[in-house]
């Protein structure tokens, strides 16, 4: 309601400034005082709303938002793709094609690398076996962690507090003592 009649207030001076420019002095005492705004208030403002969380009162002027987690979401999907797209890769080149399967695929490989007999003298040891299914474990483990941080930034939201955005309105206005226009604003 306050911000409707300032509204109001601000219209009716604009109008009788650009209507009747002789007659915009004040009339019977009436004065508009400017409203008292330092950089204390608006510091508090800004330090309330940096503040605010889920169920506090939104200030005047400003709304609540949800948005989506955009970082979640990035990494996740970073996190996933890369090491995915290396193993589809390998998959492609290989015999074995469950390196195609998102996050288990990883895991069977790594089971199937170290039952797999030996068909190679150089990449042949029992150590070297432990090593390429720990390393296809680890891809199966970052492939898993990227795809609950996709999840997690696809489901989970935010709310922020944000300002109103502000308007202007020029419209022609006719007054008995001739025409002009009107000029009116939301900040």
């Amino acid at each position: 309601m306050t911000r409707s009649l300032f509204s109001l207030a601000a219209a009716l001076v604009a109008a009788s400034m650009l209507a009747a420019p002789g007659s915009a002095r004040a009339q019977d005492g009436l004065r508009l005082a400017p409203v008292p705004f330092s950089q204390q208030d608006a510091r508090e403002l800004k330090q309330t709303i940096s503040h605010w969380q889920d169920g506090d009162p939104i200030p005047f002027g400003y709304h609540a938002e949800r948005k989506p987690r955009i970082g979640l979401l990035v990494a996740g999907s970073l996190t996933f793709a890369i090491p995915y797209a290396i193993g589809a890769f390998s998959a492609a080149n290989s015999e074995s094609k469950e390196m195609f399967v998102p996050i288990v695929g990883p895991f069977i490989t790594a089971v199937n690398q170290v039952n797999r007999p030996c068909s190679s003298t150089f990449f042949c040891g029992d150590g070297w076996k432990a090593f390429s299914g720990g390393v296809f474990a680890a891809v199966g483990i970052v492939q898993g962690v990227g795809a609950a941080m996709l999840i997690a930034g696809a489901v989970g939201k935010y709310t922020l507090v944000a300002d109103e955005p502000g308007s202007v309105s020029v419209t022609p206005m006719y007054l008995p003592s001739g025409a002009g226009i009107g000029v009116s604003g939301q900040f």
